[in-house]
């Protein structure tokens, strides 16, 4: 009854209502003035010591000040103690799509810049059902509560975005020095639900404990820990001994520090993680590896002794673990992939090898799937996604050719079907083609007696381009107790040299000084009454093939060479020779 008399008197002041809406429900008034932006102020006195009524505009102390029944999108800050680190704002909502009524809920000011500009934000590519895909922004959530110091912008804003990754649920993005995680569960999302208090499924901004700039590069999963990459720290964020990864228990700890060359980010193989470091000109390659029940970090240079190898700053890295197989791209020589081979027996390493393939044209991304590394190369007729299959799958053994066929780009041609559209441009001279019973033909043979007039295939066969396999050995050298190399005055003579071969259908040993013309010593995998030397019919021999040296060690260059068609596998080599003393060591 008090508070309608209140507002009919309100209304009946002629300046009052020509300035004011005056609305009233229950035992609550609202004043609201006419014009937008129209600022007033509003007290009120009662005869009971003030008690009896209150008046609220803008903020107040307590939530309790509150009026039980509000008008629709009344908003108003609450400060608490009066400091402005605990104010929070609510706003009514008359609860028309609830049985229970109206309530005050928590929400932000008006006028409050809300939102993140998706079109600079990280986009998402959606599978869709169909086997097509959408590459569109992704729905960035909006800070619905506080304000921009009580609920403030994630630190990535107006900064540019390193790496984006996944972790225990959470959307993960690194900004500068800062690490930022979404709420649990909610990927878009990096606003806080409430001012009030922490929760534990809050989004994390935090910041690098480094006493030196770190910016923040890239971030990996590698066993079940995440390793954050700076140019010359890496971290470990730890979630305490819960292990619960919340905005209270998260701290960003130092394991290591070693310089990085970060241009590519580092990926992860099994129990290693492979990162690359920077040698001038050149680039390197470290192995990452954390033995947790031994606590201990360590990061092998795996390149230390090809120094000189990898030409240029490595801008990208894939790793089969399946395989054992890392693959690194650089910026400098666009035509090849550098290729790292390791094999593990339970924690020691007992083979890795350094290799280069080159390819005829610019390769612009790799990728391991399962077991094939796909690749997109650039060439002359535009842009190809090509395949590399890395198991030991024997595909034209499986349909029925004598032995396997490897050549490049290659392609299965039934009879009545066009010559390959994919190698039309290519080099007569580079091209082979091979029939079942194990014929191959090359150059211009191949469409003489493979295709008719109209270039329609007349016969089975597989087509592809050659390619070169080489292997040049290290120069041989004599050790004390297998290890440690002798006296490095000593001369070196080598006579001959074996190499165990397997499998094999064709491969040449080549020699060469600088003072002698090449000697090239050929294997063409038929060897006088073998079983498998038979008349039309390709042989692959497994055995041992012996060639002259004649020359010294350190002057030597012996190479293992093959561009056919037909495999080639080396299990051992061995030299055989003299060596002379041309001095005593003195201990």
């Amino acid at each position: 009854v008090i508070a309608s008399k209140l507002a009919e008197g309100m209304r009946a002041n002629a300046h009052i209502s020509k300035t004011f809406d005056i609305l009233q429900d229950g035992s609550s008034i609202l004043v609201r003035a006419k014009a937008d932006g129209y600022n007033f102020s509003v007290k009120a006195r009662d005869s009971l010591g003030n008690t009896a009524i209150k008046a609220l505009k803008d903020k107040t102390q307590d939530i309790s000040d509150l009026p039980a029944i509000g008008f629709e999108g009344f908003t108003i800050a609450i400060v608490g103690g009066g400091s402005e680190d605990e104010k929070y704002y609510v706003v009514y909502d008359n609860g028309e799509d609830s049985k229970e009524g109206g309530a005050w809920l928590e929400t932000k000011p008006a006028g409050l810049n809300t939102r993140l500009v998706k079109t600079t934000m990280p986009h998402q590519l959606i599978a869709e059902a169909d086997g097509s895909f959408t590459f569109c922004a992704a729905d960035w959530s909006s800070r619905e509560v506080g304000d921009e110091e009580s609920n403030p912008d994630p630190s990535f804003v107006n900064q540019t975005i390193n790496d984006v990754f996944f972790y225990r649920n959470r959307l993960g993005l690194l900004s500068g020095e800062n690490m930022l995680f979404s709420k649990d569960g909610d990927y878009w999302n990096f606003y806080l639900t409430t001012v009030r208090t922490t929760l534990d499924s809050d989004t994390i901004d935090i910041g690098s404990t480094s006493d030196r700039v770190s910016v923040l590069r890239h971030a990996v999963t590698f066993n079940e820990q995440l390793i954050v990459f700076s140019d010359s720290v890496q971290f470990a964020p730890n979630s305490g001994a819960e292990g619960l990864l919340s905005p209270a228990t998260i701290t960003m700890d130092i394991i290591t520090r070693l310089e990085a060359q970060l241009r590519a980010k580092p990926v992860g193989a099994g129990q290693t993680l492979f990162f690359g470091t920077r040698l001038g000109n050149y680039s390197g390659m470290r192995e990452y590896f954390i033995a947790p029940e031994i606590e201990i970090t360590s990061a092998a240079d795996i390149s230390g002794h090809i120094p000189t190898y990898i030409k240029g700053d490595i801008i990208e890295l894939t790793a089969s673990s399946s395989h054992d197989i890392l693959v690194a791209r650089t910026d400098d020589i666009k035509t090849n992939l550098y290729v790292y081979a390791y094999f593990w027996e339970n924690t020691e390493k007992m083979q890795s090898s350094w290799s280069r393939w080159v390819f005829s044209g610019d390769v612009l991304t790799s990728s391991f799937i399962d077991a094939k590394l796909y690749l997109v190369v650039r060439r002359p007729e535009g842009l190809m996604l090509e395949s590399i299959d890395m198991s030991r799958f024997n595909t034209p053994l499986s349909n029925g050719w004598q032995t396997d066929i490897l050549l490049d780009r290659r392609t299965k041609v039934l009879t009545g079907q066009p010559f390959p559209e994919h190698l039309q441009g290519e080099p007569e001279a580079s091209l082979v083609a091979i029939e079942k019973n194990g014929r191959a033909f090359k150059a211009d043979a191949i469409k003489a007696k493979l295709y008719d007039a109209e270039g329609i295939a007349v016969s089975d066969h597989y087509i592809g381009l050659s390619y070169s396999f080489e292997f040049t050995f290290s120069e041989q050298v004599i050790k004390d107790n297998e290890s440690v190399p002798a006296n490095i005055i000593d001369r070196v003579q080598i006579q001959r040299m074996a190499v165990s071969y397997t499998d094999s259908g064709f491969f040449e040993a080549m020699v060469s000084t600088p003072f002698d013309d090449l000697r090239i010593y050929p294997f063409t995998g038929r060897i006088m009454g073998s079983i498998n030397n038979m008349l039309n019919r390709e042989s692959l021999e497994s055995g041992v093939q012996t060639f002259p040296v004649n020359s010294r060690s350190d002057l030597v260059t012996i190479k293992l060479q093959s561009d056919s068609h037909l495999p080639c596998s080396f299990q051992t080599a061995e030299w055989s020779g003299v060596t002379r003393s041309k001095a005593q060591r003195v201990f």
